[in-house]
Formats: structure tokens, C-alpha cells, sequence
């Protein structure tokens, strides 16, 4: 029998429980930042009856409502940032990697989808522009120039998610540069498994299309390469269906803004991956 745990907070949140009470799964909503002041973790780690170490926790943790037993639970829906630094929520979360359950996505795979990792991915796959990671301003000039004057920067600093901006000169600290992309029609994918759905938006409109096949197959690979389950991909490009240029993704990409679109089942598909059809709710 499935039991799902949401660690997510805001929209997607809200549409993974729809999804999983419309179909009467059992779930509970857990926010993971709330221990220890609001939550409770009772999870043991000792030896079996043969005296061999178990490989996982076991426990109760208990977030508001009953105890949900950590041996009950079969798949997590992972929607927040991995924040290291906080020891009690790396706690939490370190307790819940051990589990033998089905991942949307897996903590440490998004903790380690980094700009670099994914530029490499995307350079791989699909081309990429020029890019340099840099805090030496000299480089930065002899890059400006290459570019033709001016280069899209954004800011490698910690705790700092900043969108690229178009400079003509060095930022201070450390930054990503790379050439600009002149932006005519954005192309969002969300890839979920093997699935993926399209959305176009181009001055104000958006389009719902299907996803030829070998765009897929190919978008799919780029996210397990990175060992995610969920990834948005988003392009530039003058005509729908086409990968012309990769402007990134985002392990942690916003899809419930789009989930009343009639052809974006995502939720629906999160909970498949989750709660396989060969499961009794």
C-alpha cells in the first residue's frame, strides 16, 4: 500500500496532495524546516537479530498530525532546497535518503545540480555559448571582448539566486559570464520520467504542444545524466518543438503556476512515478 511524504511548500505542494487525495493515497505534507521546533524524529539506527548494522532508520516522525511510521512510507515528493548549512534539517533529510522509496527528485542529486554541472550537461547535449566562471577581472575584460562588448553575468555567491544581467564590464566576485541570447519565443519543458511536456509562451501567449519523440528521448537523458527524476528545460527558439538554444534548467523549476493547463498533467504524472499503477492505494 502506497504512503507518500511531501516535502515541498507553496504551489506544487498543494497540487501533489491534490493529486494524491483525488486518487485516495495516503500522503502527509511534511515541511522538513520546521524540526525541531514543530516537528518530532524518533529514528534509531542499531544492529538486527543477526547482528549485521541495518543499512536505514527507522522511527516515527511526527509533523503535526499522527506519527507516520518511516518503514510505512513508499515515495517522496522533494520540493526544497538542500540547505547543508542547517544541521537539524540536513538531519531530517539524511534520515530520509537511507529509505528504499521512490524519489521525485532525490536531495542529494538536486543539491548537486549545480550551473556548472548543468552548463556541462546542456553544452553536451544540445550546444551551448561561450561561457566562463570567473573572479579574475582581467579574464572577464578579454571575454567582454571576444563577445563583441557586452556578456549576460550571474552570481555564483552563496544563498544568492540571481537571474543573468547584461554587463559591459567586470562584476566583482565570483560570476558566471556567458555571450547573450536574444530571447524571441522561450520553450519550457517538463520532464518527468520518460514524459515530457511542452510550453511555448511568446509575446504574453502560451501554447500547450506535444513533444515529438526524439526531443523526449533526448530531454529525459538529460535528466537522468544529472540523476534527477523532474527537471524544467527551458530554450530559446524562433519555432515550437525546436532545441535551438539552451538557456538552463532547474531541478527545483517552478510547473504548478502551469498545472491548470488543459495538456500538462505534471502532477499527474509526479504521482505515477511515485505510486506505480501495480499499487493498491
Amino acid at each position: 500500500m502506497s504512503f507518500v511524504l511531501v516535502v515541498a511548500q507553496g504551489p506544487s505542494a498543494a497540487a501533489v496532495c491534490l493529486e494524491l487525495a483525488t486518487r485516495g493515497i495516503r500522503h502527509a505534507l511534511v515541511d522538513v524546516t520546521r524540526f525541531p521546533r514543530r516537528a518530532t524524529l524518533r529514528a534509531r539506527l542499531e544492529r538486527n537479530k543477526t547482528r549485521a548494522l541495518s543499512t536505514k532508520w527507522a522511527g516515527t516522525l511526527c509533523a503535526g498530525g499522527d506519527p507516520i511510521a518511516l518503514e510505512d512510507v513508499t515515495g517522496i515528493y522533494w520540493d526544497i532546497p538542500l540547505r547543508v548549512a542547517d544541521e537539524a534539517t540536513a538531519a531530517i533529510t539524511g534520515v530520509l535518503c537511507t529509505l528504499d522509496v521512490r524519489w521525485v527528485n532525490y536531495p542529494p542529486a538536486v543539491a548537486a545540480d549545480s550551473w556548472t554541472r548543468r552548463l556541462h550537461r546542456g553544452t553536451m547535449l544540445f550546444g551551448a555559448n561561450p561561457s566562463l566562471i570567473t573572479n579574475d577581472e582581467g579574464a572577464v575584460r578579454q571575454f567582454i571582448a571576444e563577445a563583441g562588448g557586452s556578456v549576460s553575468s550571474k552570481s555564483l555567491l552563496d544563498g544568492r539566486r540571481e537571474s543573468f544581467k547584461v554587463t559591459n564590464r567586470p562584476r566583482k566576485g565570483r560570476y558566471l559570464y556567458t555571450k547573450p541570447v536574444s530571447v524571441e519565443r522561450v520553450i519550457h519543458f517538463f520532464v518527468v520520467g520518460e514524459q515530457v511536456f511542452g510550453l511555448a509562451v511568446f509575446e504574453g501567449r502560451e501554447t500547450v504542444f506535444d513533444v515529438p519523440e526524439d526531443v523526449r528521448f533526448t530531454l529525459s537523458g538529460y535528466a537522468k545524466v544529472g540523476g534527477l527524476v523532474y527537471s524544467t528545460v527551458t530554450f530559446s527558439a524562433p519555432k515550437i518543438r525546436e532545441l535551438t538554444t539552451f538557456l538552463g534548467s532547474d531541478a527545483l523549476g517552478d510547473w504548478a503556476s502551469y498545472a491548470d493547463r488543459p495538456g500538462l498533467p505534471i502532477a499527474a504524472a509526479i504521482v505515477d512515478l511515485l505510486c506505480p499503477a501495480d499499487e493498491a492505494p
